[in-house]
């Protein structure tokens, strides 16, 4: 799975339900871990990210947060994808105006 430019993430081992770690490859090296919490009539999504850079490029602040950032946006993406239509407030499983 490509997450991004010089990022790539191969299904790697299971983590403790209810999560997912993948191998990440790429610009990076090492694992991605995401797993789900149920909270009130959401859930919560955790992103964990243990790598190191390839080669000789330090990690710098700047590029740390544009890479959250990325990642963000790729998981609320998903969330309006999978609540579209959804009314806040509304249980999982009800469409709208109902």
């Amino acid at each position: 799975m490509r997450v991004s430019p010089g990022r790539g993430c191969g299904a790697s081992t299971t983590a403790a339900p209810p999560g997912k770690r993948w191998a990440v490859e790429g610009e990076f090296t090492g694992s991605a871990e995401v797993w789900l919490e149920e909270w009130a009539d959401a859930v919560v999504v955790h992103v964990f990210w243990q790598v190191d850079p390839v080669g000789r490029t330090p990690l710098s602040a700047r590029r740390l947060d544009r890479y959250a950032v990325t990642i963000k946006r790729h998981v609320m993406g998903l969330k309006d994808t999978l609540e579209a239509g959804r009314a806040p407030g509304t249980p999982r499983g009800v469409p709208a105006g109902e």
